[in-house]
């Protein structure tokens, strides 16, 4: 693409701008390929005007969408929302927040394209779909990390995945009209 968007400089040198990557990228997490299509910082509209609705449960806070494509790369079946664990860091107030008040809207939104409707990926299979966070009005992402939760006994570390600057804020997370 040759649309760039560059953050607009503030006068305080104090607060740390996110940083998107330029471009998504695939990510090996454990027994997990996965890769970042699109983020959407504001999808409130869409979430608070589908049918049914999901209603901000906090006021001054918004909704955000991450759409994803996962790959099971293990010897073994996995489910893709329930098997990988994910957590948002970003800047809130001006301070970093490393483990900021958000949460996954998927047991009260039940829309197409969500990733838990990708139910189980047997090996080498892939499937795709939006995750949405309810976040506060001023949480600007820096991170996406993520965990293959399938091994309690071997945990895998936490990853950050790479993912591309937001596309522009419309009234549906898909990316067809």
């Amino acid at each position: 693409s040759d649309h760039t968007t560059s953050p607009v400089p503030t006068p305080s040198t104090a607060t740390p701008e996110p940083t998107p990557s330029p471009t998504s990228g695939v990510t090996q997490i454990g027994d997990w390929s996965v890769e970042v299509l699109e983020y959407k910082p504001d999808v409130t509209e869409y979430l608070t005007t589908y049918d049914p609705s999901v209603k901000i449960t906090i006021e001054g806070h918004r909704f955000l969408g991450i759409k994803l494509r996962v790959t099971n790369t293990g010897n073994e079946r996995a489910h893709a929302y329930g098997d990988l664990g994910e957590r948002l860091d970003g800047i809130e107030s001006g301070r970093p927040a490393f483990e900021p008040y958000y949460f996954d809207v998927g047991t009260r939104y039940e829309g197409d394209d969500y990733l838990s409707d990708v139910r189980y990926l047997e090996p080498g299979e892939s499937g795709e779909g939006w995750l949405f966070y309810q976040v506060r009005g001023d949480f600007d992402l820096t991170t996406i990390e993520m965990q293959d939760m399938r091994d309690p006994n071997n945990e895998t570390p936490w990853t950050s995945v790479p993912f591309p600057a937001p596309t522009e804020t419309t009234s549906t997370p898909t990316t067809t009209p």
